[in-house]
């Protein structure tokens, strides 16, 4: 190999060997170095995406006692809401019990009917539950009616007054009250 006489080159060779030089550099720089930038970056998005979802983890974790609170409280109410649903062997105990509420509000019933328990899969709800019907026929008056159906409203399960009507009897204090419930019974 020849040696440079460096003292030979002028001043346009130098910058044109200096501008080959870097041109080299920068070919080497985007050739080998610039994909790693791009894995870095690509790394680092990672990163920023796992820290983020670290936070939303860690705050979700952070009301992990308060969301156990809130499950307490829901199983809770299910289950005083389940005691108000009778399941099908408890059936004549309601019919008795709505036949003592009437009696102890001085009501005549002259009869209770029970209709064909329906399931609410009819009514596209799809839950184990049935709704059943109970068709009453009283005497009273307006005042214990009223007092019937409040003790209605205060019963430890769920009765639902479809359709109520007051005819006139012989007796101007007494009414014929036709009275359709539905209550809801759990499985069959």
């Amino acid at each position: 190999m020849a040696k440079v006489n460096l003292k030979s080159i002028n001043k346009t060779q130098a910058w044109i060997l200096w501008g080959v030089g870097l041109a080299i550099v920068l070919g080497l720089f985007t050739v080998s170095i610039k994909p790693r930038f791009k894995k870095y970056e690509e790394i680092k998005a990672e990163v920023l995406k796992e820290e983020e979802n670290l936070a939303e983890a860690k705050a979700l974790i952070s009301k992990k006692e308060e969301y156990e609170k809130m499950i307490e409280a829901v199983n809770k109410k299910i289950k005083y809401y389940e005691g108000k649903l009778p399941n099908e062997k408890e059936t004549d105990q309601l019919l008795e019990d709505l036949a003592r509420i009437a009696t102890d509000a001085k009501i005549k019933y002259q009869f209770i009917k029970p209709g064909s328990m329906t399931s609410l899969k009819e009514e596209k709800i799809d839950l184990p539950y049935y709704r059943w019907p109970i068709t009453m026929k009283l005497t009273c008056g307006y005042h214990e009616l009223g007092l019937y159906i409040n003790q209605l409203e205060i019963a430890t399960r769920f009765i639902k007054i479809d359709n109520l009507s007051i005819d006139t009897g012989e007796n101007v204090f007494q009414h014929v009250v036709t009275l359709n419930l539905s209550t809801y019974v759990v499985g069959r």
